[in-house]
């Protein structure tokens, strides 16, 4: 018997990272529709991750190397949806679609507060060392 998902997260297993790299992965949105992270056309048929905000919220969206199969942040934790990933029936049938395209993944990381922080912090950087400033409502854990 053959454990199928240790074999295809097996960091050695080369077929997984040429597969992962003909996927289009989705898109990772901010609350206000800003895009966060991207696939863009790479040589051969491949795909190659762009991120248009730089290190705004580069914490929370991390990144993803499908060359090297490494990744972190929302591209990892949420790296089944954004390749795509079919389950159930539908397995069965999107094998039949050789072009996969991932999903999108919607956040509530908000660029306009992260901006207003990033320029008073940036402002008072000086005289502290570090600094992080996080706010959610405590209701939903959605983030201000």
């Amino acid at each position: 018997m053959i454990d199928a998902k240790s074999l295809r997260n097996n960091p050695l297993n080369r077929r997984t990272l040429v597969d992962e790299l003909k996927i289009k992965r989705g898109r990772i949105i901010a609350d206000d529709g800003t895009v966060l992270a991207q696939s863009e056309p790479a040589p051969d048929n491949t795909w190659t991750r762009f991120y248009p905000t730089r290190s705004v919220f580069a914490q929370a969206v991390g990144y993803s190397i499908a060359v090297q199969g490494r990744s972190a942040g929302l591209e990892r934790s949420r790296g089944d949806e954004l390749r795509g990933l079919q389950t159930g029936l539908s397995s069965v049938f999107g094998q039949l679609n050789p072009r996969r395209v991932g999903d999108d993944v919607y956040t509530t990381l908000d660029p306009k507060a992260s901006r207003s922080r990033s320029s008073s912090w940036r402002q008072r950087r000086r005289s502290v060392a570090c600094r992080v400033v996080v706010a959610l409502d405590p209701r939903t854990g959605r983030s201000r």
